[in-house]
């Protein structure tokens, strides 16, 4: 190769790897840029977070919580005569019982259903609905 060939050699090197470096440059300031949107973007929401976090407090106050109570919801005291025996509450239903050849029989021999107010056409009360009386718990018990 003479020193012409070289030379030329030299020089598309040097074209390439300024070419290079000036692509690799405004690349650079490209992603500066992003990093400098997502860093703002992250303190943006450590700011909301910081808010929303005393927003949680404020709100979390006893105080506060119980003039919200008063203003959305009808709640009332829980009285002594809606309390009731856990074997007051009815069960989930058993599949029927059967007999030896297999017909359903009309009730459950080991137990029989249990209601929580007997006497009434409604045994549980509908959603919405108080309950007027709750049954006695002598009567409500169906073990031996």
């Amino acid at each position: 190769m003479t020193i012409r060939g070289t030379a030329a050699l030299w020089g598309v090197l040097a074209v390439a790897a300024a070419t290079g470096l000036f692509l690799l440059k405004y690349e650079v300031i490209a992603l500066e840029g992003k990093l400098e949107r997502v860093t703002e973007d992250i303190e943006a929401d450590r700011r909301a977070i910081h808010v929303l976090r005393a927003e949680w407090s404020y709100l979390n106050e006893p105080d506060a919580l119980d003039r919200l109570v008063g203003r959305h919801l009808d709640l009332v005291p829980v009285g002594p005569e809606r309390m009731t025996v856990l074997d007051a509450i009815p069960l989930r239903p058993r599949p029927p019982a059967v007999d030896q050849a297999g017909a359903a029989l009309p009730f459950d021999p080991v137990r029989p259903p249990r209601v929580l107010y007997p006497g009434t056409t409604h045994a549980i009360p509908l959603p919405g609905e108080k309950p007027t009386v709750l049954a006695d718990a002598a009567t409500m018990r169906t073990e031996p």
